[in-house]
């Protein structure tokens, strides 16, 4: 996917200019360091960013910069809906249960969540294709309608197929993903926030209404008319905070309305790299081929291969904001990087600003190796 010159030269007339709003740990350690991540900051033209370093001892430090909402900085205590980023979360908490034996991974789901691939209809959906985008699923439009109110039984006569054998082949699916969060909340009898604590610790919430402290950032478009196309106070201030499962209506929420702070998604990161319960996540399962040659899927995760080894990690797009939260298995080091709203300028899949993160990450010259 190559987006078109001009979008990059009007990102670059009307973007934001990144404003440093505090830091901490390494980034006031090393100097040099906050100026590149700075610079990097202000290249991707970011309306609000807050970006964290980390390693396999726990964060190094975070930088944040601009604005979460009109008027209010972005801090570390920033909340920001990650959009697919949710995709790595949800899949480490299926491969948690998987390594529990509460959960197999390739069980037959057609009958949990009433759907037939319309070509194949006696071939098995499992969930560990809907965690990699080899379900035989395709978008349409039924997650808007999911957050209209549309619940799962009135949705699954219109789910859409590529025709292709599930399993045989990929086709990345935001539907598909949001139904594995279904599929374990029917299995487990647990919400999915019950479950994202239970694997993770008590960081973030798939739902935005449930945020009682901090701030829920917009996600802002930054070319003209620039608005905020998302309203995180609008979604923080939503009737309704309910717990307890609900597959009817929670089905829309596990591919990508996870909320997190910064810290939590680098905490998140840093367990996906190093706990044995999400090993499984980093098989190869297909490749993305001319989408992008340099990526393989895992479960619910990219296979980055750079010129500097395997990144693992996911990137979210959404409303004009892109995220990414990333990781070297041989270094142990790796960064999240939310953002309010940013250029979005990309050759195939990752962002020039999230490319230009993983260098940051994987350059031997960069001061953060030294």
């Amino acid at each position: 996917m190559r987006y078109l010159s001009a979008y990059r030269a009007m990102a670059a007339w009307m973007g934001p200019r990144a404003r440093e709003s505090g830091a901490d740990g390494i980034f006031l350690r090393d100097p040099e360091l906050r100026q590149e991540a700075l610079r990097m900051l202000r290249t991707g033209r970011v309306y609000g960013a807050a970006l964290c370093l980390f390693d396999r001892e726990g964060i190094l430090g975070t930088i944040c910069a601009g604005h979460a909402r009109k008027g209010l900085p972005v801090t570390p205590d920033t909340y920001f809906r990650v959009a697919s980023v949710s995709k790595m979360v949800t899949a480490g908490i299926a491969s948690a249960l998987a390594f529990e034996k509460r959960l197999d991974l390739d069980m037959d789901v057609r009958s949990c969540l009433g759907i037939r691939a319309q070509a194949h209809p006696d071939s098995p959906i499992s969930l560990r294709m809907l965690l990699s985008h080899t379900s035989s699923l395709r978008d349409t439009d039924l997650l808007e309608k999911a957050a209209q109110g549309m619940t799962l039984s009135e949705a699954e006569p219109r789910f859409a197929y590529t025709g292709a054998v599930p399993g045989s082949s990929f086709c990345y699916s935001n539907e598909g993903a949001a139904l594995a969060g279904e599929v374990l909340e029917t299995e487990t009898g647990q919400d999915l926030d019950a479950l994202l604590h239970r694997t993770y610790g008590p960081l973030g919430t798939y739902f935005p209404n449930r945020i009682k402290e901090g701030v829920l950032a917009d996600a802002v478009r930054i070319l003209p008319p620039r608005r905020a196309a998302y309203s995180g106070e609008t979604m923080q201030n939503a009737a309704g905070n309910e717990t307890g499962p609900d597959p009817q209506r929670h089905w829309g929420r596990a591919h990508g309305s996870l909320c997190l702070r910064v810290n939590d998604a680098a905490e998140i990161a840093g367990q996906l790299m190093l706990d044995a319960r999400f090993q499984q996540m980093f098989q190869p399962s297909v490749p993305f081929g001319s989408r992008d040659p340099s990526i393989t899927e895992g479960l619910g995760m990219f296979l980055v291969n750079t010129p500097a080894g395997l990144v693992c990690g996911h990137q979210g797009l959404a409303y004009g904001a892109a995220h990414g939260v990333f990781f070297s298995p041989e270094t142990g080091r790796g960064f999240a990087l939310l953002t309010s709203g940013c250029s979005l300028s990309r050759v195939h899949v990752l962002t020039d600003l999230n490319k230009a993160a993983i260098s940051l990450l994987t350059e031997e010259n960069r001061p953060w190796r030294k």
